[in-house]
């Protein structure tokens, strides 16, 4: 679901400017006034324009108090703090929204996604993205192109999170895929998959309700699995659509069913094959049936985030995409008053 605000090209904040954020009481979204934030060494302020949200976002924002929602978002830049070079007011910019510590062994081996201290806007009583002003580090703003939209580029965090599971699964073109989840994020797996040629495409849920736009952003074939009791027989159902099975699988559920759908990925990925595990969903832990690795040598691979270089890749898709519009999930226009 994606909050986009409808105003003025950008506003330079003034001693009389009011702030706001969107919270989560009482299970319901309340705006609530916020002081305009002061950039700081290496900060950029920023004027939100579009903030996605997700499910995941209101489960966290339930459960760890009042902070403010949003974790992916894009918006204008209406001051720099000291220290910020290469930005100017008034710059188009996308928000990386995790923030490494750059000082631990994977940060400084570029690897900044396994960072041990990572904070992330929106998550673990950080304050998110849905307000009118926030303010970010400059290191991990990026510039918006002409021909990408700000309910694109708001979007374009978890499309480099899908470009980042399918190079860590390996599938290539010509080559099968099993992507279980519909939610968002398996369906912008889908859609990377199929613009680089990776074929035939199955997804697979407990629910059917987003098999339609499963089917509009690139799958071949739906699959509606039946419960634990049935995980073989699904595997097998699948299996039988490709005879063998699928070349590599990419498990992006995040609901209670992960685990009955990762059991269907390594039994439904042909012997020798790859299983990749997107994120970790709202769960704190997963059951993994290391028989069936073991037995029929599959590869299992996590995919935490992903490298600096998806997000411009991510930006390149964007600007090439000819039906990005009718990729939106839901948008609502906020308005303050």
């Amino acid at each position: 679901m994606g909050f986009t605000r409808f105003e003025p090209p950008y506003e330079v904040p003034q001693s009389s400017t009011h702030n706001y954020g969107i919270v989560m009481q009482k299970r319901d979204p309340v705006m609530k006034s916020l002081l305009v934030p002061v950039p700081k060494y290496g900060e950029a302020q920023i004027q939100m324009k579009a903030t996605s949200i997700s499910r995941l976002d209101l489960e966290q924002a339930s459960s760890s108090g009042h902070h403010v929602l949003g974790s992916e978002g894009a918006g204008i830049v209406t001051a720099l703090g000291p220290g910020v070079h290469g930005l100017q007011i008034g710059d188009r910019v996308a928000i990386e929204p995790a923030i490494p510590c750059s000082e631990c062994t994977s940060c400084l081996l570029g690897r900044y996604n396994l960072c041990v201290d990572l904070k992330i806007r929106g998550r673990n009583g950080c304050d998110g993205l849905l307000g009118k002003y926030v303010t970010h580090p400059a290191e991990w703003l990026h510039r918006v192109p002409d021909g990408v939209t700000f309910s694109e580029a708001a979007l374009l965090e978890p499309l480099a999170m899908a470009m980042a599971a399918i190079e860590r699964s390996g599938v290539g073109v010509g080559q099968s895929l099993l992507i279980s989840g519909s939610n968002a994020v398996g369906l912008l797996v889908c859609a990377v998959a199929k613009a680089v040629g990776v074929g035939p495409i199955i997804v697979t849920d407990m629910e059917a309700g987003a098999f339609g736009r499963a089917s509009q952003m690139g799958a071949d074939l739906t699959y509606l699995a039946h419960g634990e009791a049935e995980d073989c027989a699904d595997a097998m159902c699948v299996k039988a659509k490709l005879l063998e099975g699928v070349d590599a699988a990419i498990e992006c559920s995040a609901e209670i069913a992960t685990d009955l759908l990762m059991r269907i990925s390594l039994l439904a990925v042909r012997e020798g094959g790859v299983c990749c595990r997107l994120g970790c969903g709202s769960r704190v832990d997963q059951v993994i049936p290391v028989r069936i690795l073991a037995l029929r040598d599959i590869t299992l691979r996590g995919v935490q985030r992903f490298p600096v270089s998806r997000i411009q890749e991510a930006f390149s898709t964007a600007c090439s995409s000819t039906d990005s519009q009718g990729h939106e999930v839901h948008r609502v226009q906020v308005i303050h008053s």
